[in-house]
């Protein structure tokens, strides 16, 4: 064997081994019938929520540096994430995966990451409560009270969502829901700076106040147009119900028929 290809195998394992080497792992199972709340309080790290088939909840971190790991302890009914390191560059990542049964159902769960996305696919839980950072994109949630603060300026997409109220409030960024069902509790969705665009089904009962100070509302459920509705507009659904306010200061505001995938 020549000298050249000894150096581009030895290239190539020297790369698999920098690889391996630069990443650094921890797992961590608890017993799903003994966890009532789900806590993460993070800044840089990427949080990822989905579900597993196995009986156990699985909190999985996987950072390029070791002291990136978060912190994590039960105490009591409540599992805890939270951010161990503050010294964060753009060169390092974290991510962190929290992994549950799809039968679990929360009490409670508070998620928090300033700078990192999160994404959920597939939660149950009785109040659910999000601070978001740079992404965020949730799918498939089932909650009773849905509150989602402001940090960072990003956009927020749901699919799916099935809750009996929610309260967003977001600085700057588009706010996309996609609603299972009309929350059967009065309901605020308010953007500083950012579009509101929601999409109900088409059979059920609900009331829209919108207002925004330099926009428009666009409701494709009649196809009516208003602009600049800063006294406000009231659109009553069916026989109406619960009241969704939507409010604005620069964006448009968009209702629309759920179509079904």
């Amino acid at each position: 064997m020549n000298i050249k290809k000894l150096s581009t195998i030895f290239s190539i394992f020297l790369f698999f081994v920098n690889l391996y080497a630069e990443n650094f792992t921890k797992c961590y199972t608890f017993d799903c019938n003994s966890i009532n709340e789900l806590k993460a309080s993070l800044q840089f790290e990427n949080l990822t929520i989905a579900n597993t088939k196995k009986s156990e909840i699985i909190v999985e971190f996987m950072a390029d540096d070791e002291a990136l790991l978060p912190e994590i302890v039960q105490k009591n009914s409540t599992i805890i994430v939270k951010n161990a390191f503050s010294n964060f560059t753009n060169k390092s990542s974290c991510d962190v995966n929290i992994l549950v049964p799809e039968a679990f159902a929360s009490d409670s769960i508070y998620l928090e990451t300033h700078y990192g996305k999160i994404t959920i696919n597939n939660l149950n839980a009785k109040k659910l409560k999000i601070i978001p950072g740079s992404e965020n994109h949730y799918s498939n949630i089932k909650t009773d009270s849905l509150v989602i603060g402001d940090y960072d300026e990003s956009d927020v997409i749901i699919d799916n969502l099935n809750c009996k109220m929610c309260e967003i409030s977001r600085t700057v960024g588009n706010i996309t829901i996609s609603f299972a069902k009309a929350p059967v509790l009065d309901s605020q969705i308010r953007v500083k700076t950012g579009n509101i665009t929601l999409s109900l089904p088409e059979e059920e009962n609900f009331t829209i106040s919108a207002n925004s100070f330099n926009s428009k509302f666009i409701n494709n459920f009649t196809g009516v147009v208003k602009k600049y509705i800063r006294d406000g507009i009231e659109y009553t659904h069916n026989k109406g119900g619960a009241v969704i306010s939507l409010k604005t200061h620069s964006g448009d505001i968009t209702i629309m028929a759920r179509v079904e995938r």
